[in-house]
This record gives C-alpha cells, sequence and structure tokens, in this order.
C-alpha cells in the first residue's frame, strides 16, 4: 500500500513500515519475515 501511494496507508512511509516490522518479527522459523525486512 506505501508503494502504491494508497489513500489508507495516510502519511506512512517506508522508514515506518521498516521499524513496524521489524519490531513486529518475533519468532521467524521459516526466516520469511526476516526477507521481508530486508527487502524493505
Amino acid at each position: 500500500m506505501a508503494l502504491r501511494n494508497s489513500e489508507h496507508t495516510q502519511s506512512l512511509d517506508l522508514e515506518e513500515v521498516h521499524a513496524l516490522a521489524e519490531k513486529s518479527k518475533g519468532v521467524d522459523s521459516g526466516g520469511l519475515r526476516s526477507e521481508f525486512v530486508e527487502l524493505i
């Protein structure tokens, strides 16, 4: 949504998305959450 400048993101930018994803990673047995954080 942030990449498409969706009206639903309001003022959210990729730095905020990265911070939220990093904080929400938790147990990542498959490594997909870590991969998402790297992609951001």
